[in-house]
């Protein structure tokens, strides 16, 4: 069985997804039919992806990535009807969570619709993405595609602290104990974590506090702040 990810789908391929989503909404009135104005769109933008089958179209992703190129939001995907429940859907996504990663892209998120999928999102490793003070849609979930620096409860002697409140009123929210590959700036193992603009964040090197402000304003040279996410490679002073 010859199943592949293609990135630049042909005409006859957008068609055959075409008529298997027209006949499921016909007659299961369920599907992404309704969307086939997006799915249209983004196949001439060059942001579809397909799944296929001894070359025939039996599934599809959706995707859009912000200004930065580093994050990517999966806006529509499906299987087949027919070929549900054979672990395509699994196959479809790692493949693409693949093609994202060698695009340099580091964060991918979605909405769950239906919400009955989030069981399945759940399952390829992503996690709810918190509203972070913004009006983000209910189960919204996102996945760092790279390794990360995880969370500590105790704060080292080289740290970023990151509060959601203002930091006079008691500890930060969050803590990361970092370290840096050799003489350079760039970090060990980077953090992304859901933010807002307006939350403080804190950099300590060697007990000593070197760079504190809201993070959309935290760095002068190197955007840190991206698509309601904290995204920290690498630290100058």
């Amino acid at each position: 069985m010859d199943y592949k990810i293609v990135t630049s789908p042909l005409d006859s391929h957008l068609q055959e997804i075409k008529a298997w989503l027209n006949r499921e909404n016909d007659e299961y009135q369920e599907g992404f039919y309704c969307n086939w104005n997006v799915i249209e769109k983004r196949y001439y933008s060059d942001n579809l992806l397909v799944l296929t089958y001894d070359d025939r179209a039996i599934g599809f992703l959706v995707w859009e990535a912000d200004e930065t190129d580093l994050t990517v939001e999966i806006v529509l995907a499906e299987i087949q009807r027919e070929m549900r429940h054979k672990q395509l859907g699994k196959f479809m996504v790692d493949n693409s969570i693949q093609y994202f990663s060698d695009l340099g892209m580091k964060i991918i998120k979605l909405h769950c619709e239906p919400v009955e999928s989030k069981g399945f999102w759940i399952g390829q490793g992503f996690i709810d993405l918190p509203s972070v003070g913004y009006d983000l849609p209910l189960n919204s979930l996102y996945r760092p595609l790279i390794e990360v620096c995880y969370v500590q409860s105790a704060k080292g002697l080289n740290s970023i602290e990151l509060w959601n409140s203002d930091p006079a009123r008691g500890l930060p929210s969050w803590i990361w104990n970092i370290e840096f590959k050799g003489n350079s700036d760039e970090l060990t193992l980077p953090i992304i974590h859901p933010c807002h603009g307006d939350w403080n964040v804190r950099w300590t090197k060697n007990g000593l506090v070197v760079n504190e402000n809201r993070v959309k304003r935290f760095s002068t040279d190197k955007t840190i702040y991206i698509d309601h996410f904290m995204y920290i490679s690498e630290l100058t002073e």
